[in-house]
């Protein structure tokens, strides 16, 4: 699984976080945790996020994600990911992302 390239998201603490992105049909080992973004682009080719999530299990659970039709309904097709150990750090970050983006699949849960 190739990376295709690097981004980054600012959350509503004004941190930055840098992700690794690839491509939608990526595939990924279970026992990575990570925080995750399925993303679009927008009119200026910025990655644009359509869902932040977290998970000690990433293969798994983007195995199932990649399924959601809300994801391709709302221009998802790349997955940036950062690798993060510490759970509480990554419910941080993706609730920092979330809070500053409101990415439409996380408005809709």
């Amino acid at each position: 699984m190739p990376k295709v390239g690097e981004a980054s998201f600012h959350g509503s603490s004004r941190a930055l976080y840098l992700f690794n992105v690839y491509t939608l049909d990526s595939d990924f080992r279970d026992d990575i945790s990570a925080v995750y973004v399925f993303s679009g682009t927008n009119e200026k080719g910025q990655y644009q996020p359509v869902l932040v999530g977290e998970t000690s299990h990433l293969g798994n659970h983007l195995r199932t994600q990649k399924k959601s039709a809300p994801l391709k309904e709302n221009g998802a097709k790349f997955i940036c990911v950062q690798v993060n150990k510490d759970e509480k750090n990554r419910r941080s970050t993706a609730s920092d992302l979330i809070s500053y983006y409101t990415p439409p699949c996380n408005a809709a849960s």
